[in-house]
């Protein structure tokens, strides 16, 4: 039997393939080294291994997360080999300075944070718009205690965000300065160039009310080229598509009834039951017996980072 390759994603908004970063990611990489898989933009992340989008679908079998996926394509036979010993480093890098720029003014952001899962919610089925929007957001919560010591539940003013600010603005720096008028960071395309052009994506195109970032990415001529033409060249097909359907695409497309529950987070009773009931059907759905409290089940692949022992050097 033939190969049938699909990639199941967020859908996403006009300039933006898929709205979530793990999503754009996976997409510009397979669009990247021309593998022939198929975009599914109706992705369902409780039909995740993981739990989580972005997975890859071949015939019957199931591979969650960007780096399974980029492994998977390998043993397939395509050519995913970074071909700079630096990329691990610079990858290494960008998450540890855009990384938490963009998960905190994405979630974390109070004027932000409800459009954010309301993006989010309005890309799945109940009772998973209510589920996974704060399993996120939990994730996120935990990012900023580990890397930034403070808490999204901590009091606004004690969210330690002028670090997180002033690194995502000297990482772009970095960055246009080292591509220059290069179409690509390095010398050939490699999986760093899908991934800065994920981030600078989502940066700069998702809607957002506060983004002080975005301004900082106008006055970087060479990351906006770099877009331009990474844009062209490898995701024609999806811009064309979200270029046709603008005049239908709204960043707050929920009824007005769906939007204010979503703001007040719902009740905290039916938050509680939601959670249970996905819970317990997606541990039945993969053998498992017992509900764990762990995130381990429901890892989000968005937030991994494999090279974390890499470090790179600025100078």
């Amino acid at each position: 039997m033939a190969e049938v390759m699909e990639i199941f994603v967020y859908k996403g908004l006009y300039n933006l393939p898929s709205i979530d970063f793990e999503c754009l990611r996976t997409i510009s990489f397979i669009r990247l080294i021309n593998a022939p898989v198929t975009i599914q933009s109706n992705g369902n992340p409780y039909r995740s291994p993981n739990g989580s989008l972005p997975y890859l679908k071949c015939n019957d079998e199931k591979i969650a997360g960007f780096t399974k996926i980029v492994k998977y394509l390998q043993v397939k036979g395509y050519d995913t080999s970074s071909k700079n010993g630096l990329s691990p480093a610079y990858t290494s890098y960008l998450y540890d300075n855009l990384n938490p720029y963009l998960q905190y003014f994405l979630w974390g952001d109070q004027t932000n944070s409800d459009n954010t899962r309301m993006l989010y919610a309005k890309r799945m089925i109940f009772p998973l718009s209510y589920y996974y929007p704060q399993k996120y957001a939990k994730k996120v919560d935990d990012l900023m205690m580990s890397m930034e010591q403070f808490s999204l539940n901590d009091k606004f003013e004690d969210h330690s965000i002028i670090g997180i600010i002033v690194r995502a603005k000297k990482c772009l720096n970095t960055l246009n300065e080292k591509i220059g008028s290069k179409p690509y960071l390095f010398q050939m395309s490699t999986e760093i160039d899908a991934t800065i052009y994920a981030y600078i994506s989502i940066l700069y195109h998702i809607p957002m009310a506060n983004n002080p970032i975005k301004s900082h990415i106008q006055e970087c001529p060479n990351l906006l080229q770099f877009l331009d033409k990474f844009g062209k060249k490898f995701m024609a097909t999806e811009l064309k598509l979200y270029e046709q359907d603008r005049p239908n695409l709204s960043t707050n497309d929920l009824t007005n009834s769906d939007a204010d529950r979503l703001s007040k987070h719902g009740p905290k009773v039916l938050s509680v039951i939601v959670a249970l009931t996905v819970m317990t059907a997606f541990a039945i759905r993969n053998g498992i017996f017992r509900i764990s409290s762990s995130d381990d089940d429901y890892d989000v692949s968005g937030f991994e980072n494999e090279d974390d022992d890499e470090t790179f050097d600025e100078s």
